[in-house]
């Protein structure tokens, strides 16, 4: 995948993402979610472990958009 490719993946993941927060939120509050294809392909609370159950998967963590999913009523300030 190059680098266009790449960029538009992550695009439309993160797009998505936005878009489903509040359906995301019901099944994955307060964890981390990745993103492949406009689906959850993983969750966990740990990042860490998140990438190591990835990475079992044969997945690309660099290639997988993670989110977290906040809690309702909380705003995360970047």
């Amino acid at each position: 995948m190059n680098e266009l490719q790449l960029l538009t993946c992550s695009s439309i993941d993160l797009k998505w993402f936005q878009e489903n927060s509040e359906k995301l939120r019901a099944n994955y509050e307060s964890q981390f979610v990745a993103i492949k294809n406009c689906s959850v392909i993983d969750a966990d609370k740990n990042a860490s472990i998140l990438i190591g159950k990835l990475e079992k998967k044969g997945e690309d963590s660099n290639l997988v958009l993670i989110k977290f999913v906040t809690p309702k009523g909380e705003i995360v300030i970047l």
